[in-house]
């Protein structure tokens, strides 16, 4: 997406890898567009285990569902996995924009409603009870025309899952032992669907 509009709308930061950009419990008064490089949204648990919310790329945008909320402070941590640039539009400035610039209140209404199926198959896939429960119906639910799911790797599905990642591996080299899944490369596949 080009974001042709006027700069009186939004200010340009940049950040150096593994700077933070917002605190949690931090106001939310602007939402912000990655220009480029990657950020991470994460909280912290109970144990001071990190807990990965999502990772955003160049186009993605954080705070949109905060911005208009009754209790917009940031729930989280914003913070640079990479040299960054973020676009940062005022509530103001972005009621404004959307009302002027159609291409981006497009972009913006696609944006948040993909956010949103994307959240809820997420809670699905949490919502399984084991870890093997939740891989089999990630694999299900992620599979290509072939019945193939890319897996770029298992660290980061165990953070997408926010278990430990030896307990994932564990569980998906004892599903390809019962040959429930085959496996080859990065591609997993149920047995069954052949």
């Amino acid at each position: 997406m080009n974001f042709n509009f006027d700069d009186k709308y939004y200010k340009i930061y940049n950040y150096s890898k593994n700077e933070i950009i917002k605190n949690e419990g931090d106001l939310c008064d602007s939402i912000g567009i990655v220009l480029k490089g990657v950020i991470k949204i994460s909280n912290y648990l109970i144990n001071d285990t990190e807990f990965i919310i999502s990772t955003l790329k160049a186009n993605d945008m954080f705070g949109e569902n905060l911005i208009f909320s009754n209790n917009n402070l940031y729930p989280g941590y914003i913070t640079s996995i990479s040299n960054s640039s973020i676009m940062f539009i005022k509530k103001n400035d972005f009621i404004n924009l959307i009302s002027v610039n159609n291409d981006f209140k497009l972009y913006y209404l696609s944006y948040v409603s993909n956010k949103f199926i994307e959240l809820q198959t997420r809670i699905k896939i949490l919502s399984q009870p084991t870890i093997k429960d939740m891989f089999l119906f990630y694999l299900k639910l992620n599979k290509n025309t072939n019945g193939y799911t890319y897996i770029k790797s298992i660290n980061s599905l165990s953070e997408y899952f926010n278990v430990p990642r030896p307990s994932l591996s564990r569980t998906v080299s004892l599903l390809i032992k019962d040959n429930i899944i085959i496996k080859s490369n990065k591609l997993y596949k149920i047995k069954s669907q052949d």
